[in-house]
């Protein structure tokens, strides 16, 4: 649990918590705790899980259950705004490219509304999600690995 501490503190701070001139300096930092606290747009609860991560004592630091529950806390929450917003208020386009003329064509055949929310692509398929849980595939089919129960081409 003390090196999740370290790997979070790390990623927060973008700076190791502990570090030393030489190998006796850095063992003196951690085992007086000696780094400094986390800045930054971070909540309370992270800061404070960081902090209580990198204690000493390993009696003291909370277990991995009570870690990622203070890490999903703010996740469960309330809802992503900013998912509601993209929902309601914009729409997607989809583009391919042609490489050989270097010219950006749209997709066709897709509802004109719709909200694009994750999309995977490879050189013979691809696969789309839509906010509204819709998925699109399209792509070689020979054998009905669209998985749309024939093997048209689509």
């Amino acid at each position: 649990m003390w090196a999740l501490g370290c790997i979070l503190y790390e990623m927060t701070c973008l700076q190791k918590a502990f570090e030393g001139e030489n190998l006796p300096a850095l063992v003196n930092k951690i085992m007086t705790c000696q780094y400094a606290p986390v800045r930054g747009p971070y909540t309370t609860e992270v800061k404070v899980l960081i902090r209580e991560l990198l204690q000493l004592d390993p009696a003291a630091r909370p277990c991995a259950a009570d870690a990622l529950r203070v890490m999903l806390r703010p996740q469960i929450r309330a809802p992503s705004i900013s998912s509601q917003l993209v929902r309601r208020a914009t729409r997607s386009t989809l583009y391919k490219l042609d490489p050989s003329s270097i010219i950006l064509r749209p997709v066709e055949d897709l509802p004109k509304k719709i909200v694009i929310k994750k999309i995977a692509v490879s050189c013979t398929h691809t696969m789309m999600l839509s906010f509204d849980n819709e998925v699109f595939a399209w792509g070689w089919n020979n054998y009905g690995q669209l998985g749309l129960g024939d093997t048209a081409e689509r």
